[in-house]
């Protein structure tokens, strides 16, 4: 079994700089078989509250389009303030279900059942999605308050949902 990354995800955030979603979804990029450029650029889309109407780095990479539709197909193109962490857990449960395999899509990809229930957990321990909120929450009873704990949240998500018994258990 893997060491846990949650702590990749932290300093992917807090020393390289990466948004929220960007470190979730490229701290995984080896196993989603991304790579770490594109992941970068896919994740960067999502993340900082930009969503899909935000403005986009780069249109060079044909599998950001794919993925800015697989994205909105799951639900979450209303991400335009939730939680850049939960989007990057969502991410890699998209790109999981639908690997990239160097086509572009004609139609939307099938439905991913597991950014629901991504969406779902993360709503039961926070009582929201917003990032605002998650963010600027003074006297929070939520156990999620702060980015941090959000990053570990969902990257703990991410290990036990989409990668289950690749990575040593972890209790937060």
């Amino acid at each position: 079994m893997e060491k846990s990354r949650i702590e990749q995800v932290l300093t992917a955030h807090k020393e390289q700089g990466l948004d929220c979603c960007e470190a979730v979804f490229a701290t995984y990029h080896d196993l989603l078989n991304v790579p770490h450029w594109q992941a970068r650029a896919i994740g960067h889309c999502y993340g900082c509250n930009t969503g899909i109407n935000g403005v986009f780095d780069s249109y060079e990479d044909l599998h950001f389009f794919r993925y800015m539709h697989v994205c909105a197909g799951y639900g979450i193109d209303n991400m335009f303030g939730n939680c850049g962490a939960l989007c990057g857990a969502q991410l890699c449960a998209a790109v999981k279900e639908n690997p990239i395999c160097g086509e572009v899509p004609h139609q939307m990809m099938k439905p991913c059942a597991l950014t629901k229930e991504m969406e779902r957990r993360f709503q039961e321990e926070t009582g929201h999605l917003s990032c605002e909120k998650i963010r600027n929450r003074p006297g929070s009873t939520s156990k999620i308050y702060g980015c941090d704990a959000a990053l570990r949240f969902c990257a703990k998500m991410v290990e036990d949902l989409v990668f289950p018994g690749v990575f040593e258990p972890v209790e937060l």
